[in-house]
């Protein structure tokens, strides 16, 4: 796939795509903060391509990993899981999304997570 003339190889997993347009010869929407369009990809196939706000295009992203039952990638489920239980106020008792690593003590909640929660709350209760 061609996306601002470069080519972009899409991942198995919901991916938000900015897209760049040429526009008088100068790239407009040359970075995420300042593009003007997105796109939504599953499974390497575009569900989505003219959300021109980003908020709506980060949910519907978000989101893809419930409609689609997906699990959060290993790489970056710490991040994705940070998102869903502060962001968007998803809190299962038991259980996560993030894929089952081969080695090592599956979690309920990652521990970098319950640590980062527990400072942000532990900095809003004392200043």
């Amino acid at each position: 796939m061609l996306c601002g003339g470069q080519k972009t190889i899409l991942y198995v997993t919901p991916l938000l795509i900015y897209v760049r347009k040429m526009k008088l010869n100068r790239v407009a929407g040359n970075n995420p903060l300042t593009a003007k369009m997105f796109m939504i990809a599953v499974d390497q196939v575009i569900i989505h391509d003219q959300l021109p706000i980003f908020k709506n295009a980060f949910q519907m992203m978000f989101c893809s990993y419930y409609l689609h039952n997906i699990d959060y990638p290993v790489e970056i489920g710490a991040t994705l899981e940070f998102l869903q239980r502060c962001m968007f106020k998803i809190n299962p008792d038991q259980g996560t999304k993030v894929s089952r690593k081969e080695k090592g003590r599956q979690y309920t909640m990652n521990p970098r997570v319950l640590s980062l929660i527990s400072k942000i709350a532990n900095f809003e209760w004392t200043e």
